[in-house]
């Protein structure tokens, strides 16, 4: 299944890879902290990366259960996909990506499992 996911990702980025880019401009993160990544597109589509940060905020308590392991690439994915978009349409889709490693923070999770009641700069992101 994972490899079906990447040959579709790829047949999808590879012919927007080479094309010409239009004169629209990369728009500013509407919030880039080190921790979230947030982009208004002007394209009715999302792209998110729940899981493809790495960052260890210090001070932060690691969760004690649950899938701990960083979705590889996914962040990278979500940034090229994004480009690929600009330059073959001129319009960006939004992008929401988590950069804090999965072992802090579980985005796709309920409060209890997602590690955000460990402390009080996980539950506020």
């Amino acid at each position: 299944m994972l490899r079906l996911l990447f040959t579709a990702t790829l047949t999808l980025i590879t012919p927007l890879a080479g094309a010409e880019e239009p004169d629209a401009e990369r728009p500013a993160p509407l919030l880039d902290d080190g921790q979230l990544l947030v982009m208004r597109g002007t394209l009715p589509l999302v792209l998110s990366a729940p899981h493809g940060g790495g960052a260890s905020p210090e001070g932060w308590v690691r969760r004690s259960g649950g899938v701990q392991v960083q979705d590889r690439n996914t962040l990278p994915l979500v940034e090229a996909l994004a480009e690929a978009l600009r330059r073959r349409t001129g319009r960006m889709p939004s992008v929401v990506a988590s950069l804090v490693h999965r072992r802090y923070l579980d985005l796709n999770r309920d409060r209890w499992q997602s590690g955000a009641r460990l402390g009080a700069e996980q539950e506020e992101l």
